[in-house]
């Protein structure tokens, strides 16, 4: 047991202490008559557009990603109060999600305004945990005389694993017509943890105290996808004098990996052997890497009059023509990447309530700048 303990340890030691690095790259061309008759000055601004909308913004969104992704692979085991009788197989899901405030790009004569600034993370999950006294043969944790538990019952085992593929087309019947975009998602997730007992639960049936237990797991989870709209948007951007309007189509690709060590403590009550109410604290140790990747291409227009009138007249997204781009065309390509380390403390509160063999449970995490939750159902036996 202590050589299992030191193992976990040792791994967490390697994902605190991984290489934390950051890459990028970035182009855009500007062709045509809109572009030409810019002035030397504008062409340049637009030439280094792309890299400060790294510096800016991109770093900031994929710093705010990575947070999130490391934040919903730390909880998604589904351990609930974490005790379990003899063994528990269940399914959940886990998310987080951070909303900074919008960022308002500018650089020289060229401003965006409100930029969203958000992170979100999923992670379904499926889980097994076991009881090692029960599993050992000495019984039920949850013996009629508490004299009947052994060390052993104190120690909870849990391991969760998921792998899911999936695109638009296999999701055609369930998606509406508004959605105007195609893609494909795909999500892996595994991990294992133990939970100790540090001070055994009670007795009682109106309420019932459930102790309280340390527990340490080890996470890893992979998640990409890929966006591509299916329609041309209207992006609206000015340019010093001149307004802007880009009729772009644009792909998204993203993908992360995520490896945890979390580690926390946790405590709670029992109301009529029927809804248990919990709570704890804790601190996850993470290595996040993930890779952005943003193509945006169409036509461009400039425009010193800033009325709607003059900035639609002649391009709207369903009149896009191959005139349109040869009297003007964008195309800008930006791609980010960033692993780092990081140290997430957390509070959580959370209940499980009991129906015969099913729990349901939910559970609340509140960390700095992120929350997360994750829901399930159980089958304790």
């Amino acid at each position: 047991m202590y050589k299992f303990f030191g193992n976990i340890f040792f791994i967490g030691f390697i994902i605190l202490n991984m290489e934390v690095h950051g890459d990028s790259s970035s182009s855009i061309t500007c062709t045509g008559t809109a572009c030409a008759t810019l002035s030397d000055s504008y062409k340049t601004q637009i030439n280094e557009l792309p890299s400060q909308f790294q510096s800016q913004y991109l770093s900031k969104v994929i710093e705010n990603m990575n947070q999130s992704s490391a934040a919903v692979n730390s909880i998604s085991s589904l351990q609930g109060m974490g005790s379990i009788n003899k063994f528990q197989i269940g399914l959940g899901m886990s998310a987080s999600g951070s909303q900074q405030e919008n960022i308002n790009f500018k650089y020289r004569d060229l401003t965006f305004k409100d930029l969203p600034n958000v992170g979100f993370g999923v992670s379904p999950n499926l889980m097994l945990g076991f009881n090692l006294g029960w599993l050992l043969g000495q019984g039920p944790r949850d013996a009629d005389d508490v004299n009947d538990r052994s060390i052993l019952h104190r120690i909870n085992f849990y391991f969760s694993g998921f792998n899911v593929n999936t695109n638009t087309a296999d999701s055609k019947g369930s998606v509406p017509s508004s959605f105007e975009y195609t893609g494909k998602v795909s999500m892996s997730q595994a991990g294992m943890g133990v939970r100790v007992d540090l001070v055994q639960p009670g007795d009682g049936i109106f309420i019932r105290f459930l102790g309280i237990n340390a527990g340490i797991g080890i996470r890893k989870q992979n998640f990409a996808f890929e966006l591509d709209d299916t329609k041309s948007s209207n992006a609206k951007f000015t340019l010093g004098t001149q307004t802007g309007t880009w009729i772009s189509q644009t792909q998204f690709d993203y993908s992360t990996k995520a490896y945890s060590v979390p580690m926390d403590f946790r405590t709670g009550f029992q109301i009529f052997r029927f809804i248990s109410i919990f709570g704890g604290m804790g601190v996850t140790k993470s290595t996040a890497e993930s890779t952005m990747s943003i193509n945006r291409d169409g036509p461009v227009k400039f425009s010193t009059d800033t009325s709607s009138t003059a900035l639609y007249s002649t391009l709207t997204t369903s009149t896009v023509t191959t005139a349109d781009k040869l009297a003007g065309n964008l195309n800008m390509s930006l791609s980010e990447s960033s692993k780092k380390s990081y140290s997430q403390s957390y509070a959580l509160v959370g209940f499980e309530i009991d129906v015969w063999k099913l729990k349901i449970i939910a559970e609340g995490y509140m960390m700095d700048k992120i929350q997360a939750a994750s829901v399930g159902v159980k089958i304790d036996l």
